[in-house]
């Protein structure tokens, strides 16, 4: 159901067009009536409404004025104003400002009822596309983990060449990574699964704990994990305060990648044992000596 607001400063009009939505029951409208602008606007402030039928001039506060609060608190908000008289500025303001249609109120009773059907389809037509780019988002965030894996995966098997690699690509796919400067990798190997753990879903989820184990121990790096198959997994790392530094700090950089080699190495050994203790999966981990280029991972 569509909340209407009918706003002017003659009761009789008000009243009149109350009743005129009230008799059009298919219309399924929650209709309210304000008698003048500052009336409309407490009324504006306190809820939300889908379309506001409003008087464009009115002693006080104008349906213009009343417009630009309308836009601002409720952008969604589709406007139908009236006028006693056309006035050539009016309607060019109105429109410019997005009001959804301008009638007259000498026209008869269907053409403000065509204006009110109107903004109703327009309504039920946003409302759908937004379920659609909602829905859309939802099945792309669940895609991420996959596209994630595809992309780097095949980088670092000489499938996809560096130059697929771009920032805007790694953002976009949440890749907490920079192609700028040098990047660590850390090869996993799950040795033995439990017994009782046969279905591929139950495996899975346990790679999923296995990272996240590993993203709180290295929570100062940047980690992507990717998994290969259903026992094995890498970790691409960078220093997280090389991605914040951006070009600056260019001097600190080494010794930044250095205390994160060091980091890196020692944690790996706390990795495996909460592995063990929490999860009951015991793992092998094999990490490079140093950061290297990008272009090295492959190899």
């Amino acid at each position: 159901m569509n909340r209407l607001l009918i706003v002017d400063d003659e009761p009789i009009i008000v009243d009149g067009i109350y009743r005129l939505l009230q008799e059009e029951e298919e219309l399924q409208l929650d209709l309210h009536r304000a008698y003048g602008g500052d009336e409309a606007l407490e009324k504006l402030n306190a809820i939300r409404f889908d379309i506001v039928l409003s008087d464009i001039w009115m002693p006080g506060m104008t349906g213009l004025e009343l417009q630009e609060h309308i836009n601002e608190r409720w952008p969604a908000c589709k406007i139908i104003f009236l006028t006693g008289h056309p006035d050539f500025n009016y309607a060019q303001t109105a429109i410019r400002n997005q009001c959804m249609d301008y009638i007259l109120k000498t026209e008869s009773d269907e053409t403000l009822l065509r204006s009110v059907r109107k903004a109703i389809e327009l309504l039920q037509t946003e409302r759908m596309n937004a379920g659609f780019l909602d829905k859309a988002s939802e099945q792309f965030q669940l895609a991420v983990p996959a596209l994630q894996r595809e992309i780097l995966q095949g980088f670092c098997e000489g499938i996809q060449p560096l130059k697929s690699l771009k920032p805007e690509l790694l953002k976009s796919l949440s890749i907490p990574l920079t192609l700028d400067g040098k990047v660590m990798l850390v090869m996993g190997r799950v040795d033995r699964w439990p017994i009782q753990m046969t279905k591929a879903a139950d495996k899975a989820h346990m790679m999923f704990a296995i990272h996240n184990i590993a993203k709180e121990y290295l929570s100062s790096c940047a980690l992507q994990s990717v998994d290969v198959e259903h026992n094995r997994f890498f970790w691409l790392i960078q220093p997280k305060l090389l991605l914040e530094w951006g070009s600056t700090h260019a001097a600190n950089r080494e010794d930044e990648w250095s205390r994160t080699i060091r980091f890196v190495h020692g944690t790996l050994e706390m990795i495996q044992s909460t592995s063990l203790e929490l999860l009951k999966i015991p793992l092998s981990l094999a990490a490079v000596k140093e950061g290297g280029e990008w272009r090295e991972i492959p190899a």
